[in-house]
């Protein structure tokens, strides 16, 4: 079983210029790659934080709310939050992939903000590519009996450690890990876990669960799910098609 993860050069985010024409929500897509959602700076803080929590609670992705230049919330896909002196720092800035959980109403302010936005996200694409996301949550070190229990394959060839789910016949459990983290066990998730949703439609973003493994049995094989993944939804299509 290959398991092909590349590695990720270090990135220091904090040496990178945030973008400072607030209010606006980030949504973080992979390692220092964000989609920017620039809002009214009408809005007061009451409205700013209802599209932030909206956002954050259906693509259960790392989402930012920056008020001003000096502060910002930051919303974690387990549902924590806190507040933070300081802007988010992107690699790369995007925008449009992912949908807004409401229609963003179109003003002059609004206008000449997402002028500089497109000035700043080209900006970021000179820096070239980014580093891919690395799945170092669905490792931890193995014991030692989990090193005698878990080596090898099962009669059907599937790595022990593994059986279907009963509700969707996805593998599912924990396996050695044999490949880069050797001697690490992996954590497989099935589709039931799905919890990343369209902030618009509220259907799954992806087949699987963002930012997890799963182990395809047709071509004996564990894939990374990789949050870029949810990109691809379009409202109203399965995520598997």
């Amino acid at each position: 079983m290959i398991i092909p993860f590349p590695i990720a050069p270090p990135v220091t985010l904090s040496q990178l210029p945030p973008f400072d024409g607030t209010p606006y929500v980030t949504i973080t897509l992979n390692p220092g790659v964000l989609q920017y959602f620039l809002l009214p700076a009408e809005w007061d803080t009451e409205e700013l934080v209802d599209f932030a929590v909206r956002q954050s609670s259906a693509n259960k992705l790392l989402t930012v709310l920056a008020i001003r230049p000096s502060y910002s919330v930051w919303y974690f896909p387990d549902g924590t939050s806190g507040p933070v002196s300081d802007l988010p720092h992107p690699w790369m800035a995007v925008n449009g992939p992912v949908r807004p959980c409401r229609d963003i109403p179109e003003t002059d302010e609004l206008e000449e903000r997402k002028a500089r936005f497109s000035d700043f996200a080209e900006m970021t694409f000179r820096r070239g590519k980014v580093p891919p996301w690395n799945p170092e949550k669905s490792l931890r070190t193995a014991t030692e009996t989990e090193l005698s229990e878990l080596e090898g394959l099962q009669a059907n060839g599937v790595p022990k450690g593994l059986s279907p789910c009963p509700d969707c016949g996805r593998w599912r459990g924990e396996c050695l890990h044999n490949s880069r983290w050797k001697g690490s066990v992996l954590r497989i998730d099935c589709a039931c876990n799905n919890d990343n949703l369209c902030a618009r439609c509220l259907e799954p973003l992806a087949e699987f669960k963002l930012d997890t493994c799963v182990y395809d049995e047709s071509k004996n094989e564990v894939r990374f799910i990789f949050p870029m993944m949810g990109t691809g939804h379009f409202c109203g299509r399965s995520p598997s098609k």
